[in-house]
């Protein structure tokens, strides 16, 4: 069931897009600063566990099988790799109170996708369609823009 929840928080989620490949190398994966293992709530109540796992440098997601890696932007935006049945990719920030998940405004995300040479694919959840490079940084030069906002917000439960 916590697979299920996990699942379905991401797919739900908003502010992410589905990608065709690793994001995140395993080489640059770090400790997200502020985030810390346990139980987390969307405003529709969905819950998902998070657990750091030391030895594989990421993140463990709900009970079997999710996984992320987290990866420096700025000194406050993480690009995050998740995969489960699905490679999707956010970034995010945390605090004590929780994640926040970014997007840049609808202009400024057209702009790199076409500076990137990015497709955006619309479905459940949008994907971004490109040469894996190219995607990776389109992800990276989103974290710069000056109109970045809050997309959603998890909260810590415990």
């Amino acid at each position: 069931m916590r697979r299920l929840a996990a699942l379905l928080l991401l797919l739900l989620l908003p502010a992410c897009y589905q990608v065709g490949t690793e994001v995140v190398p395993a080489a640059r994966a770090v400790r997200v600063a502020g985030l810390t293992d346990g139980l987390y709530r969307r405003a529709d109540g969905t819950e998902v566990m998070v657990r750091w796992n030391a030895h594989e440098s990421r993140y463990d997601i709900g009970v079997n099988g999710g996984r992320a890696r987290a990866e420096p932007v700025t000194d406050r935006l993480f690009l995050v790799d998740y995969v489960d049945k699905f490679h999707l990719a956010l970034l995010v920030s945390a605090d004590a109170e929780g994640i926040a998940v970014h997007l840049p405004a609808a202009a400024s995300e057209a702009r790199l996708l076409a500076d990137y040479r990015v497709a955006r694919k619309a479905g459940p959840v949008d994907g971004l369609a490109g040469p894996a490079d190219a995607v990776r940084a389109c992800l990276l030069a989103m974290a710069s823009v000056d109109d970045l906002a809050v997309a959603e917000r998890l909260t810590r439960v415990r």
